[in-house]
């Protein structure tokens, strides 16, 4: 046999290595990294994105465990069960509501239905300054029209701050300080009446009907106090001495909602407007009317378990006779910053982004804006409050169980913890 010459392919180019490397780093086998026009603005970039990417990356875990958590230990079917006993059964659950720059409040709520009847008993407790008591009744009925007629009695006490009147109170003239404290303390004690009446003559169109005696008494902080309302303003310069003043207060409500659930993230929308009137009573002089309403919209995106919800909120209130107390102006309950303006008229615009991380669980980014002013034709876009944040929501098939949110603004940071049965969307006569 003839051997046959065995050719081989030259040897390749070895890329010659620094040798400052070797022992000291990595040996790559390059010599000097390649580099593009636009290198350094995009090392930038990465920079200055590394934070936001950390914070969603944590967003996405976070709300996956909470997910994760809810439907493997069933938590909200065995809450269900709690604040929907069977007819003839009481259930208890607990409530829970804390809140930066507030004591943290605790209690129970027990429950008990037969057939059309229900009532609630509610006790919540953070201190001797922060106490709730809540009973409430409430009798159905499906025909001809679904209908509930209502009752609530309820105390409560907590220490409340104020700031003045406007947008931006330390520069408002109608606000009148004695010295450079612009945020006082105060105490509020404060018991409710209340008799409602709700009908439903369509599934997306409800009618209210509300009237309620109020009782309230503003104090001072105890002991003496630099932030003390008496002391950081001028005495006589707050509307509303701190003395007890009883209001009676009757309001009309009509609500379109054409979402398919309250609870969980649903499309439609919501239009609701009000009015009411504020008498004075027993030792009280003195009489206003409310004035508002709220609109909103839940629009899919991509699936029908991600909304995007703009929310516009109008609250206004006028004087008929007498001075208004400042306590009874309104004051912005559903801007989640840190400090809400009190004045004749606010409003309040939201963006909230909710998408599903399970049966029961959903979370939300969100941005507020708010505004506030004497008058509505005095309502401008300068010098607006705003705050963002992220939160996570609680809720069964019908209705909202539990919520927690941060916020982060110009003001400060703020969370908020719920546990408990929410009220409905609106329900000022509630609050």
């Amino acid at each position: 046999p003839v051997a046959l010459p065995v050719t081989r392919p030259p040897p390749k180019p070895v890329a010659r290595v620094d040798e400052r490397t070797v022992g000291g780093g990595d040996v790559s086998g390059i010599v000097e990294k390649e580099s593009e026009p636009g290198d350094g603005w995009r090392r930038g970039a990465n920079i200055g994105l590394w934070l936001p990417r950390q914070i969603v990356e944590g967003l996405f875990l976070a709300t996956g465990a909470a997910g994760s958590l809810i439907e493997d230990q069933q938590v909200v079917p065995r809450v269900r069960d709690m604040i929907d006993p069977p007819a003839g059964q009481i259930g208890a659950f607990p409530t829970a509501l804390g809140e930066t720059q507030n004591t943290f409040n605790v209690g129970v709520r027990m429950l008990a239905r037969a057939r059309n009847y229900g009532s609630s008993l509610r006790v919540g407790f953070g201190s001797y300054n922060d106490l709730v008591l809540e009973s409430r009744l409430r009798v159905t009925s499906s025909a001809p029209l679904a209908m509930a007629l209502g009752t609530q009695a309820f105390h409560q006490r907590r220490r409340q701050s104020f700031r003045g009147l406007g947008k931006q109170p330390a520069t408002d003239p109608r606000n009148e300080f004695t010295g450079t404290e612009r945020k006082a303390r105060y105490r509020e004690t404060r018991e409710r009446w209340l008799l409602t009446y709700g009908v439903r003559p369509s599934n997306d169109v409800e009618l209210f009907v509300s009237s309620s005696l109020q009782r309230r008494l503003i104090r001072d902080p105890r002991g003496t106090s630099s932030r003390a309302l008496s002391t950081v303003f001028v005495p006589g310069s707050v509307r509303g001495p701190l003395e007890q003043s009883e209001f009676m207060y009757s309001e009309l409500a009509l609500r379109l909602d054409t979402r398919a659930t309250r609870g969980g993230p649903s499309t439609g929308f919501l239009l609701e407007g009000y009015n009411g009137l504020s008498t004075g009573v027993i030792d009280t002089e003195g009489r206003f009317g409310r004035t508002g309403g709220r609109t909103a919209g839940f629009i899919k995106i991509l699936k029908s378990s991600n909304i995007l919800s703009p929310k516009i909120v109008l609250d206004g209130l006028y004087e008929l006779d007498g001075e208004v107390p400042f306590y009874e102006l309104p004051d912005q309950p559903d801007y989640r910053g840190v400090e809400t303006r009190i004045d004749f008229v606010t409003a309040v615009a939201s963006l909230d982004y909710r998408w599903a991380v399970g049966r029961y669980s959903a979370a939300r980014l969100f941005v507020d804006l708010a505004t506030a002013a004497p008058s509505v034709d005095r309502l401008n876009f300068r010098h607006l409050n705003w705050a963002g944040g992220f939160g996570l929501d609680l809720f069964s098939t019908g209705s909202p169980l539990g919520s927690a949110f941060v916020s982060v603004g110009p003001d400060g940071a703020r969370l908020v913890v719920s546990l408990g049965s929410g009220d409905a969307f609106g329900d000022r006569q509630h609050r």
